[in-house]
């Protein structure tokens, strides 16, 4: 599809065809028409992409995936029941080591938070505030200026997202 102007093929107005044409009702396809179509498009995938999904398919149905779920399943309430067990049994030292851990992690957290986001942003910000200072321009016109700009942006992509004029029906 492109938005070129239909031109005849021929120099000539041919007033007969613009009569048979007109008589012609538009076509009005039914509600899910393009899905039914695009539901019976078929894209062929390469043969090792087949032999892949093959593998896959035979992976997880009939036997085979029975018998994997039923050792995933296993395994994870093995895991899930020791890990139960020693929970119990040691809660004290389990509710300790939480404890320090979780205030170890989130010291970490916050100085790493600090010296990537916050320091940095601060320089930025002083940098700014700096050269603002040097260059003698007027904060409030720069940000009047960058609000103007914001607005022309989004009537400039609105205009361009706009639905051509030839298409609507």
């Amino acid at each position: 599809m492109n938005d070129d102007s239909n031109l005849p093929v021929h120099e000539g107005p041919d007033p007969a065809l613009d009569r048979w044409l007109d008589g012609l009702g538009r076509f009005s396809p039914r509600q899910g028409f393009a899905d039914r179509v695009v539901a019976q498009v078929r894209v062929p995938l390469p043969r090792w992409l087949r032999g892949l999904r093959n593998w896959g398919r035979g992976l997880v149905t009939g036997v085979t995936g029975w018998t994997l779920l039923a050792v995933a399943s296993l395994a994870t309430a093995a895991t899930w029941g020791s890990m139960l067990a020693v929970g119990m049994r040691y809660d004290t030292v389990v509710r300790e080591g939480v404890s320090i851990s979780w205030a170890e992690a989130s010291a970490m957290v916050r100085a790493a938070a600090t010296d990537t986001f916050v320091v940095p942003a601060g320089e930025v910000l002083v940098a700014g505030e700096r050269w603002l200072a040097a260059t003698g321009l007027p904060v409030r016109g720069l940000l009047i200026a960058y609000g103007i700009t914001i607005m022309v942006s989004a009537i400039v992509l609105w205009w361009l997202m706009a639905e051509p004029a030839r298409t609507r029906v």
